[in-house]
């Protein structure tokens, strides 16, 4: 309920659903608004309509070490409403890989659940920006 609640509040407020992540290996960044510039998922978008805007905004107005330091911190806080009490207990889970604009991490907080919002801004996955200086450059 408090999700679909938040989905509502935050196209309401953005005129837009809560959009995709760029890839798994972003984080989202606090500057970068809710629309296709937001490399951070639904999950992220929807942080400040869950009364969470704490999290949202940890990397807000920090550089360097201390944003990855935040960022990092970010996707390592558990939110038990994001877990289907059918599926999983709320926890961090193993990830694999890199993250592009936090620290290097095995551990991440993952989601129950999952969003289907037919189709995306982001068709050209071959041309997909993978970097911010690749994101500069692609052609939104």
């Amino acid at each position: 309920m408090q999700i679909g609640l938040a989905w509502l509040n935050h196209e309401s407020a953005q005129q837009h659903v809560p959009s995709r992540d760029w890839e798994w290996e972003w984080i989202g960044e606090p500057e970068l608004g809710y629309g296709e510039e937001q490399p951070g998922g639904w999950v992220y978008n929807i942080l400040p309509f869950i009364e969470e805007s704490p999290v949202h905004d940890l990397a807000r107005g920090l550089t360097h070490q201390p944003r990855r330091d935040a960022l990092t911190q970010t996707i390592q806080t558990v939110f038990s409403m994001m877990h289907s009490p059918s599926k999983c207990e709320p926890k961090l889970n193993v990830i694999t890989g890199p993250v592009n604009n936090g620290n290097p991490t095995q551990m991440a907080n993952q989601t129950g659940y999952t969003k289907c919002v037919g189709d995306t801004p982001f068709s050209d996955w071959n041309n997909f920006p993978r970097t911010f200086s690749e994101a500069e450059n692609y052609n939104w």
